[in-house]
C-alpha cells in the first residue's frame, strides 16, 4: 500500500490537516519526470537550467512543508509541557490545603479525580505527538527516496539534510523524553498520598518461598541487582505467565506511555534528578534532551553469557518454543550461569544454573573486580576484594565470604566455562498498581541493546558502557518482557497483544540471539525469530472513525486513568498453541468489577425553588492550531432523506382539508398518534449529563465506556447513592412508559367508536333521504293505479325514515368529542328537515281517505 494513502492513518487523525503535503509533492515530481507533458526544456550549450530550477523549487517546497510541522510540533509540545506544569503546581496546592488523615473528604477526592482525568489526557496526547512526529519523519525520508529515484538528483536530499534537519531547532532533533519525564514525576506526585495509604493496608504475609513472594520481597526491599536477579532465576508459578516483545524505535514514548497507566517504575535507591522537574529550566530540559532519553527512568545494565558456545547450543536446540512462558517451575535460561551488573557498580553472579533453583550458587560484587574473578588463574586470595556485599536476601542467608569461595571454586572445577558473550543495555523496571498477596506483574523494558564478544574485558572501566560499543552488534529493537504471578488480571497483555505498537515472540531470549550473532557456534541451529529481524515490524494503526466534537462537551475519559484499572484479578493464562507473531491470538479481556462513578462522592445540590443560573464555561487552553469551537462556527444545510417528497400544492390541497375537518369536528388520528409518540419520545429519552470542560485538543478514543480509575478501586467500599436515585428514576420512567402504552390504547379504542357512530348516524340520515325522495316519487306517479298500495308503503316509509332520524340524533348525542355547531346544527338541519317532509306525508295520505 503506498504510503501517501496510509499517511492519515499512521499519524494522528485529529491533526491531520497538519500532515505534510506528500501527494501535493508527489505530484510535482510525477509532472517534471513524465514524458509527454510540456515543460520547459533547457537551452542547449546552458546547461541543464530547468533541472536545477525544479530542483531548487522543489527544497523550497520541501522547507516551507518542513517549517510549517515543525512550528506545530514545538507549539504542541510547549503545549504539554506548560499543561503538565499546572498539574504539578495545582498538586502541590492541593497537597498542602488537604488534611492529614486516613480518610479523604469528598471534596479532595474529586479534585484528585479531577486532576487524575487531566494527566490521563495529556499523557495521552504525548503519545499522539510521537505518532504525528515519527510518521512526519517517514514522510519527508518517503517523498526525498522518490525524488532521488525519478529524477537521480541527490543535491536536494543531501542539502535538505546538512541545512534542515540537522538544525537543533528542527522537530527531528526534538525528543519528547523531557516530557515524558514530566510526566512520571507528575504521575509520581500523584500516586504518591494513596500509595502510602495503600502501603499500610498491603498484606505482607506472603510466603517468600513462592514466585510471587520472592519477588516482591525483593523489589520491596532489595536493589536493582537483587530484582534483576530474583526475575530471571525464579521460576515460574503455578499460575504464572510471560510475555515478551519487541518495540520498534518509533515507538517507545507511546509504548512507555501506555505501560505506566497500567504500572508503575520502581524507584532506584537514588535516582538521578529528572529533566523533567518544574524546578528545571527550559533550557537544562531542550539541551538534556538531545544528550540522552529517559535519564531519570533507566539504568545501564549489563549481562556475561558464561558457558562453553557448543554446549549452550545443544541446550538451546534442545528446548520447545514458548516453554519459559507458560510451564511452571521452568527457567528460560540454557546457560551454565551469567554475570550481571548495574550502573552503580553493583555485580551479582550466579552459577550452576542446570540444577535446581534452590541449589544456584549466588554471589555479590563489585563490577570492576568481575574480570579478575572470572579468571580461574589468578587465586581468590589475590584478588584482594575490599568488601563483600550480602548475598540475595531471597536466597538462604550464608556468610558473603563463604558465597564469593564457592563460586570462586566452582568455576576452577569448570574450567571450560567462560565468557562467551556481553549483553548491554539501558533497563526501564516496572511493577503493577495493584500487585498484592494474591498476584502481581513486573515488567523490563531494555532499550538500546548491543552485544560484544570481548566485553568483560572492559568492565574496569569507569565508562563501560561506552567502551563496549566498541565492535558491538547492536540489537533493532527495545525488549519488553512482562511477568505475571498469581491471579493478577492478564488485561495488559491482552492489550499489548491487540497493539499496534509491539510485535511478541514468544520462546525469544537475548542470551541466545547474542550467542548466535557473536559466536555462531556450528551445533546451533538459527533462531525460529530470525527471518523477523528482517522485516519492518511496524504495523498500521487500526482506523478510527472520526467523531465531531461540540464546543461544549468532550470525550469522556479513557478506559485506563492515571492510575490504571483496579486491581481485581483473574486466573486465566494465554494459550502455549498461539502462533509465534500473531498478536491478536489471544482470549477475550477479562474485565475487572464495575466500580462506582466518581460522580457518587461529590456533594449533593439542597434542592431550591430558585432557578439554577447557567455555569460559566470553564476556562480551557487556546490554541491558535486546533481550537475546539472554530469546528462548530459555520452554516450547514441539512437534508432528511426520509422526507416525503411532495407535488407542487399539495401542501395548499393537505391544508385545506385539514381546515374542512376542523370545520366538521373531524379530528385526525394520524395526528393523535403522532402527538402520543412525540410526547413518548421526549420522555424517553434521556439526555446525558455533560461531562466537565477539559482543554487540550485531543480526546479520547474509549469515549462510550464508564470511568474507570484508581480512585474507583481504592473507595469502592463506599455506598454509591446515586445509583438508588437512578433505580428510582428507571422504575419512574418504565410506570410512566406503561401507562402511556395502556392510554394510547385506550384513546386508539375510543377513536373507533367515535368513528361507528359518525358513520352510522350519517348513513342514518342519508337513508332517511334517499326514502323520502322515493316515497315522494311513488305519490306524484302511482297513486292514480293503486291507492291502497300506495298510501301503505308511503305510510311505512314514512315511519321508517322517523325512525332512522332519531337514530341519527342518539348517535350524535352520544359521541364525548367537541363536535362544533357547525356540524351539529347541519345534524339537526337535516334531520329537521326529514321531520317536516315526513310529517307532509303523513297529512297527504290522511287527505286521501
Amino acid at each position: 500500500m503506498k504510503y501517501g494513502d496510509t499517511l492519515r492513518q499512521r499519524s494522528t487523525p485529529e491533526w491531520a490537516h497538519y500532515n505534510i503535503d506528500y501527494d501535493y509533492l508527489k505530484d510535482i515530481i510525477k509532472h517534471q519526470t513524465t514524458s509527454g507533458i510540456s515543460r520547459a526544456l533547457s537551452i542547449p550549450g546552458q546547461g541543464e537550467s530547468s533541472e536545477k530550477a525544479f530542483g531548487a523549487t522543489f527544497y523550497r517546497d520541501l522547507k516551507a512543508q518542513h517549517d510549517r510541522i515543525n512550528l506545530f510540533v514545538r507549539s504542541k509540545s510547549g503545549e504539554i509541557q506548560r499543561r503538565l506544569e499546572h498539574i504539578h503546581k495545582s498538586l502541590k496546592r492541593l497537597q498542602s490545603r488537604r488534611a492529614h488523615g486516613d480518610q479523604l473528604p469528598a471534596s479532595i477526592v474529586e479534585k484528585f479525580a479531577k486532576i487524575d482525568a487531566d494527566v490521563n489526557k495529556t499523557g495521552e496526547e504525548i503519545r499522539a505527538l510521537s505518532r504525528f512526529q515519527v510518521a512526519q519523519r517517514t514522510g519527508f525520508r518517503k517523498i526525498l527516496k522518490k525524488y532521488r529515484r525519478w529524477t537521480k538528483d541527490a543535491e536536494p536530499e543531501r542539502q535538505f539534510r546538512s541545512e534542515v534537519t540537522s538544525s537543533p531547532a528542527s522537530f527531528y532533533q526534538l525528543d519528547l523524553g523531557y516530557l515524558l519525564d514530566q510526566y512520571i514525576e507528575v504521575l509520581g506526585a500523584l500516586r504518591a498520598r494513596f500509595d502510602a495509604a495503600s502501603a499500610s493496608e498491603s498484606p505482607n504475609g506472603v510466603k517468600s518461598s513462592t514466585p510471587l513472594g520472592r519477588i516482591a520481597q525483593t523489589c520491596r526491599d532489595g536493589s536493582e541487582i537483587d530484582f534483576d536477579v530474583a526475575l530471571s532465576l525464579t521460576p515460574l508459578g503455578s499460575r504464572g505467565n510471560k510475555a515478551t516483545y519487541w518495540i520498534h524505535p518509533d515507538h517507545i514514548v507511546e509504548t512507555e506511555v501506555l505501560l505506566l497507566q497500567h504500572m508503575r517504575l520502581i524507584a532506584a535507591s537514588s535516582p538521578p534528578t529528572t529533566r523533567g522537574s518544574p524546578e528545571a529550566t527550559s533550557l537544562r530540559r531542550m539541551s538534556s534532551a538531545t544528550t540522552d532519553r529517559f535519564l531519570g527512568s533507566e539504568d545501564g545494565v549489563g549481562l556475561l553469557v558464561l558457558d562453553h558456545p557448543e554446549s549452550f547450543a545443544i541446550k538451546q536446540n534442545a528446548s520447545s518454543l514458548g516453554s519459559g512462558e507458560d510451564t511452571a517451575g521452568t527457567l528460560q535460561v540454557n546457560a551454565a550461569g551469567n554475570a550481571r551488573w548495574t550502573s552503580s557498580g553493583d555485580a551479582a553472579l550466579a552459577l550452576d544454573l542446570e540444577k535446581s533453583p534452590e541449589d544456584v550458587i549466588t554471589a555479590k560484587l563489585d563490577r570492576k573486580y568481575l574480570p579478575g574473578f572470572l579468571d580461574t588463574s589468578v587465586p581468590l586470595a589475590e584478588l584482594s576484594l575490599p568488601s563483600l556485599k550480602e548475598p540475595d536476601p531471597s536466597r538462604p542467608t550464608t556468610d558473603s565470604s563463604a558465597a564469593v569461595g564457592t563460586a570462586h571454586q566452582w568455576l576452577e572445577e569448570h574450567k571450560g566455562i567462560r565468557p562467551i558473550v556481553g549483553i548491554c543495555s539501558k533497563r526501564t523496571r516496572l511493577m503493577g498498581l495493584h500487585n498484592n498477596s494474591s498476584g502481581g506483574m513486573w515488567a523490563t523494558l531494555d532499550r538500546d541493546v548491543f552485544m560484544n564478544s570481548s566485553l568483560q574485558q572492559k568492565l574496569g572501566n569507569e565508562d563501560w558502557m561506552s567502551a563496549g560499543r566498541a565492535g558491538a552488534i547492536s540489537f533493532p529493537h527495545a525488549v519488553l518482557e512482562i511477568r505475571k504471578e498469581g491471579t493478577h488480571a492478564l488485561a495488559l497483555i491482552q492489550t499489548l497483544d491487540r497493539s499496534h505498537l509491539v510485535e511478541r515472540v514468544r520462546g525469544f531470549s537475548l542470551q541466545a540471539q547474542a550467542v548466535w550473532a557473536c559466536c555462531k557456534p556450528t551445533a546451533m541451529s538459527a533462531p525460529i525469530w530470525i527471518p523477523l529481524l528482517e522485516r519492518d515490524i511496524r504495523k498500521l494503526p487500526p482506523t478510527t472513525k472520526r467523531e465531531r466534537r461540540k464546543a461544549n462537551s468532550t470525550a469522556e475519559s479513557s478506559q485506563h486513568s492515571a492510575f490504571g484499572t483496579p486491581g481485581a484479578s483473574t486466573g486465566g493464562r494465554t494459550s502455549p498453541s498461539t502462533p509465534l507473531y500473531d498478536t491478536s491470538a489471544t482470549s477475550a479481556p477479562e474485565f475487572v468489577e464495575e466500580a462506582p462513578p466518581l460522580r457518587a462522592f461529590r456533594k449533593k445540590r439542597k434542592q431550591s425553588t430558585i432557578p439554577e443560573q447557567p455555569q460559566p464555561e470553564q476556562q480551557r487552553y487556546w490554541n491558535e492550531y486546533d481550537n475546539p469551537e472554530d469546528e462548530d462556527e459555520g452554516y450547514y444545510i441539512y437534508v432528511d432523506p426520509d422526507a416525503e417528497v411532495k407535488f407542487p400544492g399539495q401542501e395548499m390541497f393537505e391544508g385545506l382539508a385539514r381546515q374542512t375537518r376542523r370545520l366538521f369536528g373531524i379530528k385526525e388520528h394520524a395526528e393523535e398518534e403522532s402527538g402520543v409518540s412525540s410526547a413518548e419520545t421526549s420522555d424517553d429519552e434521556d439526555s446525558p449529563a455533560n461531562p466537565p470542560n477539559v482543554y487540550g485538543t485531543f480526546a479520547s478514543s474509549a469515549a462510550t465506556s464508564r470511568t474507570q480509575s484508581y480512585f474507583s478501586g481504592l473507595f469502592r467500599k463506599y455506598r454509591d447513592p446515586q445509583q438508588d436515585v437512578e433505580a428510582l428514576l428507571s422504575q419512574r420512567r418504565e410506570t410512566a412508559r406503561e401507562r402511556r402504552s395502556l392510554l394510547r390504547e385506550l384513546e386508539v379504542g375510543r377513536h373507533k367508536a367515535e368513528t361507528t357512530k359518525l358513520y352510522s348516524y350519517t348513513t342514518s340520515l342519508v337513508m332517511a333521504l334517499i326514502i323520502d325522495a322515493l316515497l315522494g316519487t311513488m305519490a306524484m306517479t302511482s297513486r292514480k293505479k293503486e291507492v291502497g298500495v300506495v298510501d301503505f308503503v308511503v305510510s311505512l316509509g314514512t315511519i321508517v325514515s322517523l325512525i332512522l332520524g332519531v337514530v341519527a340524533i342518539v348517535s350524535m348525542q352520544s359521541r364525548k368529542d367537541d363536535l362544533g355547531w357547525t356540524h351539529t346544527g347541519m345534524v339537526y338541519g337535516v334531520f329537521t328537515a326529514n321531520v317536516v317532509v315526513d310529517v307532509l306525508f303523513f297529512i297527504w295520505v290522511l287527505r286521501g281517505f
